[in-house]
């Protein structure tokens, strides 16, 4: 029977919940792992599936070492909470399900490019983290990731494998998370709606911001392949990044280790901290467009030479670019896009 309690707003800094103790208590003594139970809301104007963290909320404890008859409060960030539809104060039923299917893959996308230029810029962090902040997926319901403990990411689940009766599952340690991109280009003209006639003869190439790799942080890295015999800079990736600038399936049984993609590049403002992020932005527009070309969605010319190739190798980090040669006028840390 669900148990009714009272939402109470808390910096959980994730998209799971603390418990009342009288649910809390239970669960610890029939030693429910948190990563095998759902945790399902339901108030007059919202319900969601989340997760739980393992804790019990502190206002529980509260309210149970009191003679207060009110109800019990189920903890759960406010941002995180107003998303869903959840206010503080609001009454909610909680349902505690332990038999929800496990995810094989879930598919996302962002709430917003900015969400997306975030993902790309912490790509590593997010992948790394996101399991831990995340337990449970609904198709069509939000979830949060929080990087570093300080910025919010939201996503938006669009489909999950197997596909269950409620649109919901749990996640494990080997349910593939697949992010959509969101570029503010792609964003525009969305919002404009308005087509091109040569929008498919003229596709779009994918953008991404990357941090060069000092040269002696990867001197072991495998000498150009053989089959590149150009002129231009030869920059190695990470594979996912790979896959994203050339438009491949990820992840792929082929490993694309002895191919190269033609690419054009250019420089970002340098950072003044080697951690900082992009001066002006991670989908700023390139210098010279006029805002008449940006309206219209012009297609971006850029000088031949900031023409390269990039081929692909696991020892790169994601959103990271390494230049065997080295690329002139551009230093360690620095960013290109």
């Amino acid at each position: 029977m669900p148990r009714r309690a009272r939402v109470e707003y808390a910096s959980l800094k994730s998209s799971l919940v603390h418990l009342p103790i009288s649910l809390y208590g239970p669960l610890v003594e029939r030693s429910v792992r948190p990563q095998s139970l759902a945790v399902h809301l339901k108030g007059d104007q919202a319900e969601a599936y989340v997760g739980w963290t393992g804790m019990a909320s502190a206002s529980s404890f509260a309210h149970f070492n009191s003679t207060d008859r009110a109800l019990e409060t189920v903890e759960i960030d406010p941002q995180f909470a107003t998303s869903l539809g959840f206010n503080q104060g609001d009454v909610v039923e909680i349902g505690l399900l332990h038999d929800l299917s496990y995810a094989s893959s879930v598919a996302t996308e962002p709430i917003t490019p900015d969400d997306w230029d975030i993902v790309e810029i912490h790509a590593s962090h997010v992948e790394s983290t996101l399991l831990s902040q995340v337990r449970v997926a609904k198709v069509g319901q939000e979830i949060d990731v929080w990087v570093m403990g300080r910025t919010r990411v939201r996503l938006k689940v669009v489909s999950l494998q197997p596909s269950t009766k409620s649109d919901a599952a749990l996640l494990t340690t080997d349910t593939e998370v697949s992010i959509a991109p969101k570029t503010h280009q792609s964003a525009k003209a969305a919002a404009r709606q308005v087509p091109t006639q040569d929008s498919s003869k003229q596709p779009k190439q994918p953008e991404t911001v990357l941090r060069l790799l000092p040269l002696r942080l990867l001197e072991n890295i495998s000498p150009p392949d053989l089959e590149y015999t150009g002129t231009e800079p030869l920059a190695y990736i990470h594979p996912y990044t790979f896959s994203i600038l050339a438009g491949t399936k990820w992840p792929s049984e082929d490993q694309h280790e002895d191919e190269f993609v033609k690419l054009f590049y250019r420089y970002m403002p340098p950072p003044s901290n080697p951690l900082d992020a992009p001066q002006d932005g991670a989908n700023a527009e390139l210098h010279g467009r006029s805002m008449d070309d940006v309206l219209d969605d012009k297609p971006v010319e850029f000088p031949e030479d900031q023409l390269l190739f990039v081929g692909c190798s696991h020892k790169v980090l994601e959103s990271h670019a390494f230049f065997p040669g080295g690329l002139q006028g551009v230093g360690d840390w620095h960013w290109i896009q």
